[in-house]
């Protein structure tokens, strides 16, 4: 069988960190068994709110043996170097051989037995392995504090081949072995186990299910099924639905009652309450939310009403809290709330809130765009936001929708600030999509106009965010003929005018930052021609992104046909033979004497006359069915002439001809990026 289990058992995990725990778990592990030599057919990894679980099936009992030549230092290096390598080695000087002029050591691993290494591997796991947070407690017995863990460790399961392998823990005062406990409240009795099955049941036994995919698929069952029965459907939230899975080690299913007098509040406030605070489903019966919720439970108490009870008296509480704060906000229409702005610092370098409001409405083309940028962030005051950040947005539709705004601009102040990201969808409605680019252009313009940007993986004002939400909102919109450098040049200009200094580059580094982003938005989408195309872009009198993502697209399809195929081939022999060229030459249509070079040129010219029609009017696909009709062209040139012909002239007129289908192809996309 040569199974190996383990399992690390602790006070619970953060349910927000399971799942990076379980993948980490997995990753780690088997790494450290790769160094060791050991050799294993599969591994898996599985965690619960207390526990994190590896499994490895057909662990071998010996690992490979390691042969290895280590290079040291020089021959008659000072004997300090001599001795540190010696150290490292574990062999002395006359173990060695010279080599080139330097010593070299052979150092032989043999193969050791699993059960010898697993101290040491068990001890480099919890070495190695990175929490967010990490916490370390006292140990009274020694006065010390233990090894850091996301929470105190209680016990730890370590069996191979059904027998319990026993080792102390550095750190831990804990010996490893083969005894596990339930259900912290339902079966919170020691249980031995001999194998991965046997622990798998006997923890279902104690109101333990392992697996989170299996607990989160009987959550998801058991609402929808206790909803039926009322004639309700849950709404669908998957991050409540991981969350709450990452806390229960069995689930149970309830369903309560919201009070009646509630009932009045809009139906995201009531929904994200009690999501927020009491981590309940809500309810839909048809598109309007129910006055019921759903709530999951550790346990499943002999009172089952006096729970419920409970549970709903805690909502009562959080509602009229929301209640309270809904009806405060409107006693003063959102306009009112404006000057509030003014005081709140958007950042200390580029100004408040209300500074930043005033931007974009110097952005807006039209009266009702202007005035849902002057609205836009005003919810950011409301009680209710204050209460709930995640309504920002959806506070200032509902309340401009009740002060009379238009649809419109009600409809604005909430998709603003989509897409909050890759998975998010992108606004339609034109105005929504107007006061989206401008709210993220002057966030961009602004942080790189005054030199933040971001820095390896860190990016606290989200402008990675905010350039991908340019790019989809570009990329989606109608309007081909949309520049980004006209938006970028008057968000700078509006910079200016409030005295905001930002760097002279602010819209070259805006647009480069950008173009970085497309190429990971296209490069996503399998396209092998991006460099190709974008790598002159931002150098180019005019920024059209959905243009660019279009070329891309088209580009890529022909260079999967052999059309495709040939003209890349072509363009690099042409450019193979222009490195001869030093300078640009002329052509001269009475030194074509050829009918193939007669017949390329008169290709040519008519290519180019049709490119500026296909170019202005974005007509990719016809532009590359244009540019594969080169190939009977070109190939026909290079087999019946010979370009370097001793006649100077004429071979200068055929390195000119060259040259114009290396324009006409350089038009599209710089060939000489594609692989």
């Amino acid at each position: 069988m040569n199974e190996l289990f383990l399992e690390f058992y602790s006070e619970e995990i953060p349910a927000r960190m399971q799942f990076d725990a379980q993948r980490q778990a997995h990753d780690l592990f088997a790494k450290l068994l790769t160094t060791q030599g050991a050799t294993y057919q599969t591994i898996a990894a599985f965690v619960a709110p207390q526990r994190l679980a590896i499994r490895v099936e057909q662990l071998e009992p010996l690992t490979q043996g390691t042969a290895e030549t280590r290079r040291g230092p020089r021959v008659g290096a000072p004997d300090a170097a001599l001795a540190g390598f010696a150290k490292s080695t574990g062999q002395s000087q006359d173990q060695w051989q010279e080599r080139d002029g330097y010593w070299c050591a052979d150092i032989v691993q043999a193969g050791q037995e699993i059960t010898q290494i697993l101290p040491q591997l068990v001890t480099a796991f919890l070495d190695q392995f990175a929490w967010p947070k990490s916490m370390r407690w006292h140990n009274p017995e020694t006065n010390t504090f233990t090894r850091p863990w996301i929470r105190p460790i209680r016990s730890i399961v370590c069996v191979y081949n059904k027998k319990p392998i026993q080792f102390k823990i550095p750190g831990l005062n804990l010996t490893t072995d083969n005894k596990t406990a339930g259900h912290r409240f339902l079966a919170p009795e020691s249980i031995t186990v001999e194998s991965f099955a046997d622990y798998h049941q006997r923890l279902k036994d104690a109101f333990v299910i392992l697996d989170h995919q299996e607990r989160l698929k009987m959550i998801k069952q058991s609402l929808h099924d206790q909803a039926a029965q009322l004639g309700m459907v849950v709404q669908e939230n998957q991050t409540l639905l991981e969350e709450v899975t990452g806390l229960v080690d069995y689930p149970f299913i309830h369903i309560g009652k919201i009070d009646p007098q509630f009932m009045h509040l809009p139906d995201q406030v009531l929904s994200t309450s009690m999501r927020i605070h009491q981590k309940y489903f809500s309810l839909l019966k048809g598109n309007k939310l129910a006055p019921y919720f759903g709530v999951v439970t550790n346990v499943n108490p002999t009172d089952m009403q006096e729970m419920m009870d409970g549970y709903e008296r805690v909502l009562k509480a959080r509602l009229s809290d929301a209640a309270f704060f809904y009806h405060t906000d409107n006693k003063a229409p959102l306009a009112s709330l404006a000057p509030k702005l003014d005081t709140i610092i958007f950042h200390a370098k580029l100004g408040s809130l209300g500074q930043k409001a005033q931007r974009l409405q110097n952005l807006m083309t039209t009266e009702n765009g202007k005035r849902a940028a002057h609205l836009c962030k005003t919810d950011l005051v409301t009680h209710m936001v204050g209460e709930f950040p995640e309504l920002q947005g959806v506070m200032g539709q509902i309340y401009a929708t009740l002060n009379g705004e238009p649809d419109d601009v009600a409809v604005a102040l909430k998709e603003h600030y989509q897409p909050l990201g890759p998975n998010d969808d992108c606004p339609t409605a034109p105005l929504s999509v107007e006061l989206a680019l401008a709210d993220k252009i002057d966030t961009l313009v602004g942080f790189l106009g005054v030199g933040i940007k971001p820095t390896g993986s860190k990016d606290p004002f989200g402008l990675r965010r905010a350039a991908l939400g340019v790019i989809r909102l570009l990329v989606n919109h109608q309007d081909v003929n949309l520049n980004l450098l006209t938006l970028l040049q008057q968000s700078f200009d509006t910079y200016q005018k409030q005295q905001v200094i930002l760097s002279p580059q602010t819209v070259q580094d805006v647009v480069q930052f950008i173009n970085d982003r497309l190429t990971v938005y296209l490069q996503g989408q399998n396209l092998d021609c991006v460099g190709a195309v974008l790598t002159t872009a931002v150098k180019a009198s005019s920024y059209n992104v959905r243009s660019l993502s279009q070329r891309t697209l088209a580009l890529h399809d022909l260079l999967k046909t052999p059309a495709g195929t040939a003209l890349k081939a072509a363009y690099r022999r042409a450019a193979g033979i222009l490195d001869k060229a030093q300078d640009s030459h002329p052509i001269n249509s009475d030194l074509l004497k050829e009918p193939s070079e007669k017949d390329l040129y008169a290709h040519l010219q008519a290519l180019l006359k049709a490119y500026d029609h296909l170019l202005s009017n974005h007509q990719y696909q016809e532009l590359m069915e244009q540019l594969a009709g080169i190939r009977p062209f070109i190939d026909a040139f290079f087999d019946g002439v010979m370009v370097n012909c001793e006649e100077e002239a004429v071979r200068l007129n055929r390195y000119g001809l060259l040259q114009l289908f290396v324009q006409v192809v350089s038009s599209i996309a710089d060939f000489n990026q594609l692989q």
